[in-house]
């Protein structure tokens, strides 16, 4: 995919309400979706969002976001939810990949380390749905 070209997907995440107990910044399943797309290379098909940082700077949320991840088509608006958007991160890799994912480690015991190396690793920039 060109640079210059805005991804076909957006992953909305946001962080989890933080107890004593809870270290890692991103609920279990947005921590996920993102090792996932490191995993696969898929930086350059899409973009994340970190709802927590839209609120913080004043933008909107988009009304189909309902909870976090959320996966979104930017031109056919197909939604994935949950596990559900896990499951499609994994059907966008192109060709066969050699790297194996562990999809049941990538949602539990997640450490502040590996999350906070998401969180600074991930290119954050608002991209909105185009109209229907």
């Amino acid at each position: 995919m060109a640079q210059d070209q805005d991804p076909q997907w957006i992953l909305y995440i946001d962080i989890q309400n933080l107890s004593r107990s809870q270290t890692a910044p991103y609920n279990a399943g947005s921590t996920a979706c993102m090792r996932m797309i490191e995993e696969l290379d898929l930086e350059g098909s899409v973009a994340v969002q970190d709802c927590h940082l839209m609120r913080r700077q004043g933008f909107v949320i988009p009304p189909i976001v309902r909870g976090t991840p959320t996966l979104v088509h930017r031109v056919d608006r197909r939604i994935f939810t949950g596990t559900d958007a896990l499951l499609q991160l994994t059907r966008m890799v192109p060709v066969p990949t050699e790297r194996m994912v562990d999809i049941a480690s990538t949602t539990s015991a997640l450490g502040q380390t590996i999350a906070s190396k998401e969180r600074g690793r991930i290119r954050l920039r608002c991209l909105s749905l185009p109209p229907r």
